[in-house]
C-alpha cells in the first residue's frame, strides 16, 4: 500500500508524524535547493477572479 491507512482520525498525531518526516528528510530546504531557477513561476491568486468577473474588483457581487 502506497499510503498509510488511518483507522481513527487523530490530526495532531498525523501532523507530528508529517512534520517529523519533513524535518528528518529536510524536505523544505531540498525543495528550495533542487528548484530550477530558470523554470520558476508565480501563483497570482488574486488575478483569476478579476479575469473571470471584472466587476468583483470594483464592487461587491450582487445576488
Amino acid at each position: 500500500m502506497k499510503y498509510k491507512e488511518y483507522k481513527q482520525l487523530d490530526l495532531p498525531a498525523i501532523d507530528r508524524e508529517i512534520l517529523e518526516f519533513w524535518e528528518t528528510n529536510n524536505v523544505f530546504q531540498r525543495s528550495i535547493d533542487e528548484k530550477d531557477i530558470n523554470n520558476s513561476y508565480v501563483f497570482m491568486k488574486d488575478l483569476l477572479p478579476q479575469m473571470v468577473c471584472p466587476e468583483f474588483t470594483t464592487s461587491s457581487p450582487e445576488l
